[in-house]
């Protein structure tokens, strides 16, 4: 049987700290290190032989470690505290199998070298962890080693995560000290860790350390105060004047940029004095509406100081400027038209507003909006009750941001009596120094007003003729016309009485003096009369001054027979007319020629005649001789009524 001696082939060293260099495994002393041996049959990859005893030494110090028995993997260790007070520097460890002569296992033996080291510490004393952008980051670092002597012309590195910040060599007593600008190149806002790093030096057994601690950096909060009291209500073309004051850490800011926005609009910049201070003066002009404002000032910051907002909110209103226009004269029983003006005290209008004007006596009102951006409107009130003193109000509606919005006026309420003419004499024409008649009626409140001195005037203001109105409003006056040809204007004046709030009322009263009068030949009536077998028409002649003329020649026309005949009395003219043989329409024409004091006048009448008047005119009996009778009654009330018009 083929017996391989088994031999220790592996040896491991393990702690919780155990670092290599150059293939060398370094340990620090005071620490408990883990010593591990394989024991394996037939060298490195034979099978593991359990159940025999493995020792270790110290064969650098010539000591004993301790012993242990494989396990079923080949596998015995030890547990070694390294002692504190352990030579530093290179040393063997010594694993050894004495051999098992009953399973024909002959000794081995492994060895290991070790570095051992001195552990090494660090003190670091942090002047201010709390940062601010701007600051500097004081540390004093010092480096011991594990007897708790310092580290002298050991070099540490100090960095920002993985951002090296700077270097340095400790000092006779081990100490180093670091400062770092602080800025946003390596210190972000909020927290940052910082390390220090020694990478021990194995020449003189040093081991290295690292050891990190937290910064917090964070801008400094700054704040705005204002010293004045600020009312919430600002009137129209005032100023709101701040004096700001920007603090830091209990500290004015001086240089601070300061931003100013009303409503979302920036307005202006400002900048703190050499105190911190600065003052703002913002005028509520024509640019800043009626309403609710926003005014913000806000310190823009830095890297080093936050930002901060100080909000205003203020109300913006104005003493309502109400203009109204009114006639001369507010007259009852009349619609009165009243233009108002209504606008803020920068003459801009109100939006959304809408005006009413009141009559304190009989309550009644009317309402009109302003409409788009138009700062006025009309207003239409009825105007009724009695005369005198009135007030009235005019109020602006839905103008909230209005101070006052109430205007108390007081005017007069005026009557005027209606002056109208009755009759004249005339027809628009007189002759020189022909005597004028005009009846004239006055009327008080739809009631006839009497006891009241009418006169008429001429253009030129000079009395022509005067009267009194009787018990139910009429006066009669005559004058004479005047000498020279022309038009004329009259003025029929009834006077007002400014105590008793009463206007006078005119009434214009025009005609023509010339030595040759117009006529006019109106025609009265007609009348059938078949038993007659004729027609029947009454004419008149007058002239435009009024009279009725006598004597004048009148050319007639009827069916295919021209003829003449002169006027009557009181201008009458009489025509006796054949009847047609046939129904229809006929005309009938009239001319007078002029004279020396009368101008020519031509005219013409369509005088029907119907199938009864025909054959009534014939003897065809009694009852087409009544419907003609009948026909002709209804058409001579035609002209009587024209004739009575005319002369009115």
């Amino acid at each position: 049987m083929l017996i391989v001696l088994a031999a220790v082939s592996l040896l491991f060293i393990s702690s919780m700290t155990t670092v290599s260099a150059e293939g060398e495994n370094v340990v620090s002393r005071g620490e408990t290190i883990t010593i591990t041996a394989q024991l394996l049959q037939n060298g490195t990859y034979g099978d593991p032989v359990v159940n025999q005893r493995i020792e270790f030494f110290d064969q650098t110090h010539d000591s004993f470690l301790g012993s242990d028995m494989t396990d079923s993997n080949g596998l015995a260790y030890i547990d070694w505290p390294l002692p504190s007070e352990h030579p530093l520097g290179f040393m063997m460890i010594n694993a050894t199998f004495r051999g098992n002569q009953s399973l024909s296992l002959s000794p081995s033996c492994q060895w290991m070298p070790l570095t051992v080291v001195s552990a090494t510490t660090m003190e670091i004393q942090v002047k201010d962890s709390d940062l601010a952008p701007g600051d500097d980051l004081n540390l004093i670092v010092r480096l011991l080693n594990d007897m708790n002597e310092s580290l002298s012309g050991a070099s540490l590195m100090v960095f920002s995560d993985s951002l090296p910040l700077g270097s340095g060599i400790t000092n006779d007593t081990g100490c180093v000290s670091f400062s770092f600008h602080c800025n946003t190149s390596w210190a972000q806002l909020g927290a940052n860790t910082v390390s220090v790093v020694y990478e021990g030096n194995l020449a003189l057994f040093q081991k290295g350390v690292e050891t990190s601690f937290s910064i917090t950096v964070e801008q400094i909060a700054t704040l705005i105060k204002h010293d004045n009291a600020l009312s919430d209500i600002v009137t129209l073309n005032d100023s709101i004047t701040l004096s700001l004051t920007l603090w830091a850490n209990e500290e004015t800011l001086p240089n601070g940029l300061m931003m100013v926005s009303l409503d979302g609009t920036t307005q202006s910049s400002i900048t703190t004095n050499g105190s911190g201070v600065a003052t703002l003066d913002l005028r509520i002009n024509e640019g800043i509406s009626l309403n609710n404002h926003t005014l913000i000032i806000e310190y823009t910051g830095t890297d080093r100081y936050s930002i901060s907002i100080l909000q205003i909110h203020f109300i913006v209103t104005s003493p309502v400027l109400i203009e109204a226009f009114l006639p001369e004269y507010i007259v009852t029983g009349t619609e009165l038209e009243i233009s108002v003006v209504v606008q803020d005290i920068l003459n801009r209008p109100i939006p959304g507003a809408s005006i009413t004007i009141l009559d304190t006596l009989t309550e009644k009102a009317v309402t009109e909006p302003l409409t788009g951006n138009s700062n006025s409107t009309q207003l239409f009130l009825p105007i009724t009750g009695p005369k005198g003193i009135r007030e009235f109000i005019i109020t602006v509606n839905d103008a909230q941001y209005v101070t006052n919005g109430t205007y108390w006026f007081s005017e007069p309420i005026w009557f005027r009596p209606t002056l109208s003419l009755n009759q004249s004499n005339i027809l628009g024409f007189a002759s020189p120094q022909q005597e004028i008649l005009l009846v004239v009626h006055l009327i008080n409140n739809n009631a006839n007003y009497s006891n009241k001195l009418v006169e008429v005037h001429s253009i030129n203001s000079t009395l022509i003729s005067q009267s009194i109105t009787n018990q139910v409003g009429i006066a009669t006056m005559a004058f004479l016309a005047p000498s020279s040809e022309g038009h004329f204007v009259f003025l029929i004046v009834c006077s007002g009485n400014e105590s008793a709030y009463e206007l006078s009322v005119i009434l214009e009263y025009s005609f023509t003096v010339a030595k040759t009068i117009p006529v006019i030949i109106i025609f009265d009536y007609y009348e059938i009369i078949p038993q007659l077998k004729e027609i029947y028409v009454q004419l008149t002649i007058q002239g435009l001054n009024g009279s009725l003329l006598r004597s004048i020649p009148i050319s007639y026309g009827w069916l295919s027979a021209n003829m003449e005949i002169d006027s009557s009395n009181h201008g009458l003219i009489s025509l006796h007319l054949a009847i047609p043989s046939t129904a229809g329409s006929y005309l009938l024409s009239y001319e007078s020629e002029a004279s020396g004091s009368l101008q020519s006048y031509a005219g013409s009448a369509v005088i029907v005649i119907g199938e009864a008047d025909v054959s009534a005119a014939q003897g065809i009996g009694i009852v087409a001789l009544a419907i003609g009778s009948c026909l002709s009654i209804s058409l001579v009330s035609i002209p009587l009524i024209r004739r009575r018009y005319m002369l009115t």
